[in-house]
């Protein structure tokens, strides 16, 4: 395990970090928490990541990381092999970085946690998020709260969650409790369960009426609203 916090690093600043690193293929933990890298920096970080198949446990929370701070930091991520725990709450990310994020879960084979927690992610990110996990099936925690998503945004993952059968976790934290936000909580609650895949299937078929039915529903209000206006 390796600590660093509160201070500002520069490409030659991560260079020399990241040399050190490399002599230690025992490190199993990274912890960078409250500084500032730019994106040269996170460019040397994001390589080191991608060939050190080593280290489990990614902790970059609240590093004012903004999207071209992310990119390589998530194309990193990506070409990792042995990565089960990546933090990124508190930083200030939005779509583009996400999209490059949800980029790197297609491809990662290893990651069973992932905090997206108080960022900019907004519906297009988590659309893109959501996406992912149509083809990612290794992840197991995905934490999106205080993100700017709203029921549109987090209705594309009733989409993935269908077919994907590895996530058992999907904080959504104040939206849990709204009808999309329960439908989605059984979704991945039928992930938890123990029965076959077949079985799991036919659960999972049950809620997609629940999801037209809401859909017709909110359709039938806009309509309405619409026809009170005209009037």
């Amino acid at each position: 395990k390796i600590s660093f916090g509160r201070f500002k690093f520069g490409e030659e600043d991560m260079t020399r970090i990241v040399d050190v690193l490399k002599q230690n293929t025992s490190m199993r933990q990274l912890r960078m928490s409250w500084e500032y890298a730019d994106v040269q920096a996170m460019k040397v970080l994001g390589k080191f990541i991608a060939e050190h198949n080593y280290l489990q446990h990614l902790i970059l929370r609240g590093n004012t990381i903004f999207d071209d701070v992310l990119i390589p930091i998530a194309e990193g991520i990506g070409k990792n092999t042995s990565l089960l725990h990546v933090n990124l709450k508190d930083n200030n990310f939005d779509t583009k970085g996400t999209v490059a994020l949800a980029e790197a879960l297609k491809v990662n084979k290893t990651l069973k946690r992932l905090n997206l927690h108080n960022n900019y992610i907004y519906n297009d990110g988590a659309k893109a998020v959501a996406e992912a996990l149509e083809v990612n099936n290794t992840l197991e925690c995905l934490i999106l709260t205080r993100n700017g998503v709203e029921k549109e945004g987090y209705r594309n993952f009733a989409t993935a969650l269908k077919t994907n059968t590895a996530l058992k976790q999907l904080d959504l934290h104040y939206y849990e409790f709204g009808k999309t936000g329960m439908i989605l909580q059984k979704l991945v609650s039928y992930n938890r369960t123990d029965v076959s895949d077949e079985e799991r299937k036919k659960l999972k078929e049950g809620v997609e009426a629940e999801i037209d039915a809401m859909s017709k529903d909110e359709l039938s209000r806009h309509l309405a609203l619409s026809m009170l206006g005209a009037m």
